[in-house]
Order: structure tokens, then C-alpha cells, then sequence
């Protein structure tokens, strides 16, 4: 069973952990997006397109 306190403590972390990952994954789908458009952008050169 986990006591009251130790849970307490524990909840500000697992904001945090939740919170940067949130971020990050959000980071990941802006960086993922731009990193296809410039592989588009390659390809479309690549072609004379």
C-alpha cells in the first residue's frame, strides 16, 4: 500500500514527466512535419518537378 505522503511527493514529478513528454511529442510532430516537407522538397528537385 503507498502512503499518503510518498504519493504526494510523487505527484508533482509525474506532472512533470507528463508534461515534457507532451511537449517533446509535440516538438517531434512539428520537426517530423518539417522534416518531410524538405524531403518532398528534395524529391521534387530531384525529379526537375
Amino acid at each position: 500500500m503507498i502512503h499518503p505522503e510518498s504519493l504526494k511527493q510523487l505527484y508533482p514529478i509525474l506532472f512533470d514527466l507528463i508534461f515534457k513528454l507532451k511537449w517533446s511529442w509535440g516538438n517531434f510532430g512539428f520537426n517530423r512535419g518539417k522534416i518531410s516537407s524538405y524531403c518532398k522538397n528534395l524529391w521534387y528537385d530531384k525529379d526537375g518537378n
